[in-house]
């Protein structure tokens, strides 16, 4: 932010000037930084440091800055598809693809994929996670740190098998 500042010809680059915010904003949107957003986050909080606190006015400015920069920029740029139908060329083996692992990997993969579970969440599963439901699956996620009020939480899931293969429906893998 200093920097575009300094560049663009401004000599305080948190000053209160609506005009400079627009310009080093445009100029980093120009630019291609996906995460503009956070940039005048850090820009507001060295403007309040520096001044106690900002106009409302200026603060409107800054909403409608995040607003923008957050529209059309689309998916993050290491984000890509599941390639569920991949999964497949596992095969169903028992045996752990890496020590330590679990078993029956494929499964393991889609289970997690399914159900879009980080990894920490998929190593703590157990089979009292687990419960059906006619044609649905619940899979009850148990606490963790990001849980603050310490209850856990329950994904569900229908049988898939009329649209994909029965080796990729989360309700029978599971």
């Amino acid at each position: 932010w200093a920097d575009v500042a300094a560049a663009a010809g401004f000599n305080d680059p948190y000053s209160l000037d609506v005009d400079m915010v627009y310009h080093i904003a445009a100029c980093l949107w120009k630019a291609g930084y996906r995460s503009l957003d956070s940039y005048l986050a850090v820009a507001r909080q060295e403007m309040i440091i520096k001044h106690g606190c900002i106009p409302d006015s200026l603060a409107l400015h800054f909403k409608r800055f995040s607003r923008a920069a957050a529209r059309g920029r689309g998916p993050a740029k290491q984000a890509t598809e599941l390639p569920f139908q991949r999964l497949q060329e596992l095969g169903d083996p028992e045996a752990p693809l890496a020590p330590s692992g679990p078993c029956y990997p494929a499964r393991f993969a889609t289970i997690a994929s399914w159900w879009m579970l980080r990894e920490i969440e998929a190593s703590n599963l157990t089979l009292d996670c687990v419960s059906f439901e006619d044609k649905v699956a619940h899979l009850r996620l148990p606490t963790s740190t990001v849980d603050h009020t310490g209850k856990g939480t329950t994904r569900s899931l229908c049988c898939t098998c009329s649209s994909l293969s029965s080796l990729l429906c989360p309700f029978h893998i599971l």
